[in-house]
């Protein structure tokens, strides 16, 4: 083969990789930049609390002290011995 076309062989072979490594370094941050976009999490709701009344099944609420309305004027001693016989029964 003779020297022109081994160079110019040489040339057009460096040219085709060059462009080669171009789109794949492109592709590649592409790649990255998309697995770097964080996903917001879904944001589940804490469960329905329940009045610490026993055989209470209403729902407490904060403006009542974390007690049903029916609850609402018990003492805060009461409540605190309620909670403290579920978390006993609970086994905490």
């Amino acid at each position: 083969m003779s020297p022109a076309v081994q160079r110019l062989t040489e040339e057009f072979i460096a040219t085709i990789e060059a462009v080669v490594a171009e789109r794949v370094n492109t592709r590649l941050r592409d790649v990255v930049a998309i697995g770097m976009i964080k996903v917001p999490k879904v944001r589940r709701k804490a469960p329905v609390q329940l009045c610490p009344a026993p055989g209470c099944a209403n729902r407490a609420a904060p403006v009542f002290g974390m007690v049903c309305a029916s609850h609402k004027d018990t003492a805060k001693a009461t409540v605190r011995a309620w909670r403290e016989k579920r978390r006993a029964a609970k086994g905490r």
